[in-house]
């Protein structure tokens, strides 16, 4: 070894001198690539699956979770499936040890929380909204179940995931067409639930928020699993700025979070128009209508128009 290394200065140095111009010398391991295969997304597809996308074609070295090792498929030279024969939590999660490896031997050790997904989660809505409560008229959410179903897993939020300040996943409840799940943000509702006018069910939830909603500016979403990348069921964007695009917004998480919903065309457009809300002129939802994702879908209630657990009155507030 000591030969082999007199050798190279001898000729790195002999080099040198036949030459005026300045020696370069190159790394002759620069080209190996050192990148570590990194977790680009995770999605839990059932009660079974679990997808994972990385950002280069990947190994899988290991995987394990609670003592089981689930079978592996490579759908994708970068998209690796998951199968457990054991049943994944849904309102709830448990660890998974993963460690892949690239093509030039680049590993990589992840320690992941997986969930079930709830394949039986209704159409959901969110229909009305108060983020100027009081102590007689809290800061609430309606959301309105427009099918059968079940919400074990929903994760509701006020953000997009890592932009909120809170959110919380909801209690598994078997929803018929028509009923509605009334979110007491950061209040304890009076009772669990009761029967409206109309013969439909009423849930009160508690969020356990430490405190209210944003006050004038704020994003509300839906997701139908807490872990990894859940799809987003409903979302609404507020704001009481002059400008109802995202730079009108006081708040960069609220910023963010426009941005994530329009990028994935779950909202589309400005943002709700919240300037005139007060804790008994909330947002409503038009009764009936078509799902846009836009702010048209949405109007401020005439005072005293508030009505969650009920059928919005569709009487608009007019200055």
């Amino acid at each position: 070894m000591k030969k082999l290394l007199l050798s190279v200065v001898t000729f790195l140095s002999l080099i040198a001198c036949q030459s005026e111009e300045p020696l370069n010398v190159f790394n002759l391991f620069s080209s190996r690539d050192r990148t570590l295969p990194y977790l680009v997304t995770m999605k839990c597809t059932d009660l079974h699956t679990v997808t994972l996308l990385f950002s280069e074609e990947i190994r899988v070295r290991k995987a394990i979770s609670e003592g089981e090792a689930p079978s592996v498929t490579m759908t994708m030279p970068d998209l690796v499936k998951l199968t457990f024969t054991s049943s994944l939590p849904v309102g709830s999660a448990r660890e998974l040890y993963l460690v892949v490896s690239d093509l030039a031997g680049n590993t990589t050790s992840l320690l992941l929380d997986i969930s079930g997904k709830n394949t039986r989660i209704p159409v959901l809505k969110i229909t009305e909204f108060s983020s100027k409560g009081t102590d007689t008229q809290p800061d609430r959410i309606e959301i309105q179940a427009y099918s059968d179903g079940s919400t074990e897993g929903v994760y509701f939020s006020d953000g997009t995931k890592g932009n909120e300040n809170h959110g919380f996943i909801l209690p598994h409840l078997e929803l018929n067409r028509g009923d509605y799940i009334v979110i007491w943000w950061n209040t304890t509702p009076d009772k669990p639930s009761y029967t409206n006018r109309s013969g439909r069910t009423v849930y009160n939830v508690a969020a356990g928020a430490s405190k209210g909603l944003g006050t004038n500016n704020g994003a509300l979403v839906l997701y139908d699993t807490k872990a990894g990348d859940g799809e987003v069921i409903d979302a609404v964007v507020y704001t009481d700025g002059e400008s109802t695009t995202y730079s009108g917004f006081g708040s960069s998480s609220v910023e963010k979070s426009y941005k994530t919903l329009t990028a994935s065309f779950d909202w589309l457009g400005g943002a709700v128009n919240s300037k005139m809300t007060t804790s008994t002129r909330t947002v409503n939802r038009f009764n009936g209508s078509d799902d846009t994702n836009r702010a048209e879908d949405f109007y401020v209630c005439a005072t005293r128009g508030i009505s969650f657990g009920e059928s919005n009155t569709e009487v608009i507030y007019t200055p």
